[in-house]
């Protein structure tokens, strides 16, 4: 419609879908440093995971209040958070420390903790779809605080069941 009210001749514009389905595809090396990444924090194989990916500020928050209240019916769940921009690392490491909770960053972990942390922070940039793989639930941000949404089809490659709040303008095709 913009490019029509634009000036661009109707009868030669095509609404093709997303271009972000042709380059969803599993990174299998990847996934296993994810895998253990998870298990030098001391996650097994087959311990519940619930990731948020791409998180903007005020959803690690929720996130981490919800974790919280799922760890009272589910003590051994642990929560893989991936904010979209890593620069907000030291925000999101105070929205863990002021709920009490034990955090190990992604960038130090090099081998095996001496204690299993609550959450772990993936404070790298370009591994988020390899973490997906580790998961059980994920939520997928800018999608509770922000409008637009992130993608969600790196998740759905997964199988997983994925979460969502009610701002997925930017993915509302992908998300029908």
């Amino acid at each position: 419609g913009r490019l029509i009210a634009l000036g661009a001749d109707e009868a030669r514009v095509k609404v093709m879908g997303s271009a972000k389905y042709d380059v969803a595809a599993r990174d299998e090396g990847g996934e296993e440093k994810a895998r253990e990444v998870l298990r030098a924090a001391g996650i097994q194989e087959g311990e519940p995971v619930l990731l948020g990916g791409s998180t903007w500020a005020g959803e690690e928050g929720m996130l981490l209040d919800a974790y919280k209240a799922l760890r009272t019916w589910n003590p051994g769940l642990t929560l893989v958070l991936v904010p979209r921009h890593v620069e907000r690392t030291p925000e999101v490491l105070k929205d863990i420390a002021d709920r009490g909770l034990t955090v190990a960053r992604r960038t130090e972990i090099k081998g095996a903790l001496p204690r299993r942390p609550s959450v772990i922070l993936v404070d790298t940039t370009g591994e988020l779809k390899n973490f997906y793989a580790c998961a059980d639930v994920i939520f997928v941000g800018k999608s509770l605080t922000h409008h637009g949404g992130q993608n969600i089809i790196e998740p759905a490659l997964y199988g997983k069941p994925i979460v969502v709040g009610p701002n997925m303008e930017n993915f509302r095709g992908v998300v029908d």
